[in-house]
């Protein structure tokens, strides 16, 4: 965001922590470019009032959303796997298709999505996120391919950054992942 900023782009935040909004917009100082739009992203509707909020056509997508909690793997409940699927995988599907009839038509388009190292090695206690990062993978490769060619769709997959959402996982195996 902040070199989107910079090179003079109009960028729009969405997160679910209106706090971390306000705390994101006062340290990018972005003025009048930057707009926030606090969203659960929990519906197709949700994700197509978010992109709204950009009040203009979108030229680009960044879905760095994701949850990553510890998956019991509990039979009889499956609440961290759908938490998992939701925060990971299907708003990303439900932005995507939502940004396509609200991209600058005149314009090649652009989507990027955050996978993760997990989708290629699993991540122990967190199984759902793991599947939900490789779903990831398999939903840019489908979107670049039905998008083409006026939208590429591109994903990264780092391994862990260091955020509070990865703060447990980094006090449990801190040492071992950063050594990869």
């Amino acid at each position: 965001a902040r070199d989107l900023l910079r090179l003079g782009a109009q960028v729009l935040l969405v997160d679910v922590d209106a706090a971390r909004l306000d705390a994101a917009a006062q340290e990018l100082g972005g003025g009048a470019q930057l707009r926030v739009h606090r969203s659960m992203l929990a519906s197709p509707t949700e994700a197509a009032a978010a992109l709204d909020a950009a009040g203009q056509p979108i030229f680009g997508l960044i879905h760095m959303a994701g949850l990553f909690e510890h998956d019991p793997l509990d039979p009889n409940d499956h609440s961290a796997w759908d938490r998992a699927m939701a925060a990971n995988l299907t708003n990303a599907y439900d932005l995507a298709v939502a940004y396509q009839t609200r991209r600058e038509a005149a314009a090649v388009g652009r989507i990027v999505l955050c996978s993760s190292s997990a989708y290629r090695r699993g991540v122990p206690g967190r199984v759902a996120y793991s599947v939900a990062k490789a779903g990831v993978v398999g939903l840019t490769r489908g979107l670049s391919r039905q998008f083409a060619p006026h939208t590429l769709v591109n994903a990264v997959a780092p391994n862990a950054i260091r955020t509070p959402m990865t703060s447990a996982v980094m006090q449990e195996r801190g040492a071992a992942i950063l050594s990869m």
